[in-house]
């Protein structure tokens, strides 16, 4: 058996019914919000099998003297 999985073959065992959709799967996979991250191997997501959703985990570190639109752009998500 490999160690490893497709993303949404994840997602079914990881969440169940309530599985998000592959869109929602891959801005996780994206923004590393799964440990150990989910990994691009040619056009697909793979995760591995004990892989956990966590979420975001760190808010990221603006400097007080930077750009009131770079500010903007982080406080809304985007």
């Amino acid at each position: 058996m490999s160690r490893m999985m497709p993303l949404i073959d994840w997602a079914q065992e990881e969440f169940g019914e309530q599985a998000p959709s592959e869109r929602v799967l891959k801005k996780y996979a994206k923004g590393r919000m799964m440990v150990p991250p989910a990994v691009k191997v040619g056009r697909y997501w793979m995760v591995d099998r004990e892989a956990r959703y966590v979420g975001v985990i760190a808010e990221p570190v603006v400097p007080a003297n930077s750009n009131p639109r770079l500010k903007r752009i982080i406080a809304d998500g985007c």
